[in-house]
């Protein structure tokens, strides 16, 4: 299934339904975040499969699982893409690459 992003307000957006401060850490409005997004669907099918991730971590009791869901990655991803794109560097091999993402650390 298809991790649906969206526009809560102009200063928010929504991954899988987990709010994410895109004004705050990038410094750009929501629609223009869901313009990259469009993009990268539009002109490269991406189709970002998977939110969470269930990851053992290390505590002082000895390993646990947890669910690790990488937004600040995915739109840090989303974003950089579109930059580069804009200066003429071939992305498809970057986008290949998180298409296959079934795993966090692969």
């Amino acid at each position: 299934m298809t991790i649906e992003i969206l526009v809560a307000d102009d200063h928010t957006i929504t991954i899988g339904g987990h709010p994410f401060g895109i004004k705050s850490w990038y410094g750009i409005d929501s629609n223009t975040f869901i313009d990259y997004y469009s993009n990268l669907i539009e002109n490269y099918s991406l189709n970002l499969q998977k939110i969470d991730f269930i990851e053992e971590m290390l505590t002082k009791n000895g390993y646990k699982k947890v669910i690790v869901r990488p937004i600040q990655e995915y739109v840090s991803f989303i974003i950089y893409t579109n930059v580069l794109e804009k200066q003429g560097i071939d992305i498809k091999k970057l986008i290949r690459q998180i298409k296959r993402g079934k795993d966090y650390y692969k």
